[in-house]
């Protein structure tokens, strides 16, 4: 187009230069995006723990129904146990504890388990008796001894996400990527 009238216009004729370039950035280092994503990642999770399973409640497990507790929660070890590892461009949330996946996806354990031996001091107040002006509890010696193990542990999902937590992950990456304070007055990205 050498002959002729040739109108010549950019971004940055309209003030948006320093705001792309703001997004190409935002781009090149996601880890503040990501990090705020995986806190809602967690946020849902440990919902998911305080709930007792949602949208659809977790079956009760026999030791939750004994004890009038909450299912999945007796110690929250494995609540405490899910973390959140940011990376170049991914975020993970996950846990690193053995049975965490089989009461997630449930499953049955069928399997022999070896036993160390162990001294079992019984603490119960009606058991206790008193010697030379000490109480004293009854104690046992336990043998080291194989024990088999076969149950069936239910699904219990809780490491997922519900639908409102994808509308606030979408949002949350469109809050990160589009400046709204580099869009020039009466401008449009």
């Amino acid at each position: 187009m050498s002959d002729g009238l040739v109108l010549k216009f950019s971004l940055r004729d309209m003030g948006m230069g320093r705001t792309i370039q703001e997004v190409a950035d935002r781009i090149e280092q996601p880890q503040k995006m990501l990090s705020e994503i995986g806190m809602v990642m967690l946020s849902s999770i440990k919902r998911n723990f305080q709930e007792g399973g949602r949208p659809v409640p977790w079956k009760p497990s026999a030791r939750a129904i004994a004890q009038h507790g909450q299912t999945l929660v007796d110690t929250r070890r494995l609540e405490k146990s899910i973390n959140m590892r940011v990376y170049q461009n991914r975020v993970w949330v996950g846990t690193n504890l053995i049975y965490a996946a089989i009461h997630h996806f449930g499953g049955t354990i069928d399997k022999t388990v070896q036993v160390k031996g162990y001294t079992r001091i019984y603490k119960k107040s009606d058991m206790k008796f008193k010697s030379n002006g000490k109480w004293y509890y009854p104690i046992s010696h336990v043998a080291s001894h194989s024990r088999h193990i076969n149950t069936t542990i239910p699904e219990r999902p809780y490491m997922m996400l519900q639908d409102e937590d994808w509308e606030t992950i979408k949002q949350t990456g469109y809050d990160y990527l589009i400046p709204v304070q580099g869009i020039p007055e009466g401008g449009a990205v």
